[in-house]
């Protein structure tokens, strides 16, 4: 039964007003885990097929209707934060009693205008009532705003204002902007919803390439992004087209950047989630925008950095044996010192590239052979091949290794999505004998050093038949694993004592904090000479919740000695961990 179908009509009565409020009061579900799991940002043009396979076929709700329509879907989505029995609009920032449809104060603004690809309603028209860029809306603002595209106005254009509500709108400069009309005309989003609209719009032409809907077989049109209005006009032709155009991009991209993800589009995308059953991936995972939009998909514009095998290396394995297979093992060797809490090693298909085992590995490695160590780790399910490999992942997420027996793949998803894999050369089968596995043998102190050879009697937590270890190379990665609470509106700091030769260079510091407002978080790196790097400043409109990155820093003075992480926090009322840090040379 629909809660509420009274609501087409003005009359509100009580029992209505709580029937449409536990509608919108339902408890969403924040991203489900594992929802991005097939995403592989390996190039713009393959992130955006992933994408779209991930969020397309949703669940159709009609526009309006006696059953669930999109008025219920978006009086729940953008139900005002501080009255559960009102909504915020997109354009005005007005707050308005719910009483759905058949009103005079607000009503549905398509972001994307429908007369520009799929002008004609029905049940086949999946855009037109995609509540991922549907928004309530005040009436006069979404008349004024029209169909006109999304780009920036100046000093000659019309203000519209906005209202004061939830600390935000209604101050100077927050207002929207428009002129003209039609596809030349423009509207400029006031600051605190732009990125609201890019990423609604960016969402659509994900969702939408053509082709026909999974379940349904529905033909569905190819929405496109440009800067062109001469393509955006020819999309209103007054009937659904397959394909259509809408923008300006390069406006929306850095309306994007200027407006980060907040609470309203995080509860704008759970809500219709709940109901559609997909999400819009630029709210979740705004670095995807980088990627698929401006093609720098490692979020600096750098190719990701090679695996690292100079300090541990994949040193013995073994997959298969005649009979059935056991004792199935992958066994490491590296500097003596390096702790594995938080790695592992990752079992890939040859067959489709993807992940198919991952093994958490434990334990640091102890000085067994002139600052070499090893340890064994038992792997069984260790696939037959052809081309299967295992690819060593360290704390950092990063891959150290990807080998491959029995041939060459290219990982599909996971940390080495998109990396191809080194053939070791050599391979069992099931005539190998139990208690045999293939090893690397040679002289010296790195991988590259050592050769694969073919399965040989294994020698796990051992030196391999024919190794020989000399002197060993330095350790690159230092840890520091306490977990240390963050004082509201103070500092801390945390020390990491490096026993490493010459000069430090350029390193990587590694940063893992939980917190509940990442952008009052500031970090300072202090080197054993007491010159001090700036990390992270602190910015007050970023409301993401976890420090989770990498830091690139040049260092001038030596490695030896004892390094700091100053971490602070600039503003009164959250709570966060330092959970881990570490520095790679």
């Amino acid at each position: 039964m629909k809660c509420n179908l009274l609501a087409k009509v003005p009359s509100y009565t009580f029992g209505l007003s709580i029937c449409l409020a536990a509608f919108a009061n339902t408890a969403y579900a924040a991203e489900p885990q594992g929802y991005y799991d097939n995403a592989n940002t390996s190039n713009a043009s393959v992130l955006k097929q992933t994408l779209h396979d991930i969020i397309d076929d949703h669940q159709r709700f009609p526009y309006t209707s006696s059953t669930t329509d999109t008025w219920d879907i978006l009086e729940a989505a953008d139900q005002d934060p501080s009255n559960a029995n009102n909504v915020i609009d997109i354009y005005k920032n007005a707050s308005y009693a719910k009483v759905g449809g058949g009103n005079n104060f607000y009503n549905r603004e398509h972001s994307w205008p429908k007369s520009y690809g799929f002008p004609k309603d029905g049940a086949s028209n999946y855009p037109y009532t995609d509540a991922h860029h549907l928004f309530i809306a005040d009436s006069g603002y979404n008349s004024s705003r029209s169909n006109k595209p999304f780009a920036d106005c100046d000093a000659t254009c019309a203000e519209k204002t906005t209202d004061y509500n939830n600390a935000r709108g209604g101050g100077a400069g927050e207002h929207n902007l428009t002129t003209g009309s039609g596809s030349t005309g423009t509207w400029q989003t006031w600051n605190g919803r732009k990125g609201d609209v890019a990423r609604a719009l960016m969402y659509l032409a994900v969702r939408y390439e053509g082709g026909l809907h999974g379940i349904t077989g529905v033909n569905e049109p190819d929405l496109i992004l440009t800067d062109d209005r001469a393509l955006i006009a020819s999309s209103q032709t007054g009937t659904n087209v397959n394909v259509a155009y809408m923008g300006l991009k390069s406006v929306l991209i850095q309306w994007h950047k200027d407006d980060p993800v907040d609470d309203y589009e995080m509860r704008h995308n759970d809500a219709v989630h709940a109901q559609q059953g997909n999400r819009n991936p630029f709210i979740d995972r705004p670095e995807y925008v980088n990627c698929i939009f401006e093609d720098i998909c490692t979020g600096n514009g750098t190719p990701p950095p090679a695996p690292n095998n100079s300090d541990i290396w994949i040193n013995e394995i073994h997959y298969d044996n005649n009979s059935g297979d056991v004792n199935e093992a992958v066994e490491l060797a590296g500097s003596a010192g390096i702790d594995l809490t938080g790695w592992r090693l990752v079992a890939y298909n040859g067959t489709n590239g993807a992940s198919y085992k991952t093994l958490d590995l434990s334990g640091t490695l102890a000085n067994q052979f002139n600052g070499l160590g090893i340890l064994n780790f038992t792997f069984s399910g260790l696939q037959n091949g052809s081309a299967d490999g295992i690819a060593l992942i360290d704390n950092n997420n990063q891959v150290r290794q990807f080998l491959s027996y029995e041939g060459v793949l290219t990982a599909t998803d996971g940390a080495a999505s998109g990396m191809q894999s080194t053939d070791i050369g050599v391979t069992e089968t099931s005539s190998t004998a139990i208690g045999f596995s293939l090893q690397l043998a040679g002289t010296g102190n790195s991988y590259n050093d050592f050769t694969w050879q073919s399965a040989a009697s294994h020698s796990r937590a051992k030196a391999n038949n024919g190794q020989f270890f000399t002197g060993s190379v330095e350790q690159s990665l230092f840890t520091n694993n306490t977990v240390t609470a963050i004082p509201d509106n103070a500092s801390m700091v945390s020390n990491l004592d490096i026993t490493r030769s010459g000069d430090a260079g350029n390193v990587s510091v590694a940063v893992n904090i939980t917190h509940t407002y990442r952008g009052d978080i500031s970090l300072y790196l202090t080197a054993p000479d007491g010159s001090s790097y700036l990390l992270k400043s602190y910015s007050g409109s970023d409301s993401a919740d976890d420090v989770i990155e990498s830091y690139s820093v040049a260092v001038s003075g030596v490695a030896q000695g004892q390094w700091q992480l100053k971490v602070t926090d600039n503003y009164q009322q959250d709570i966060g961990n330092l959970e881990q840090w570490n520095v790679t040379f």
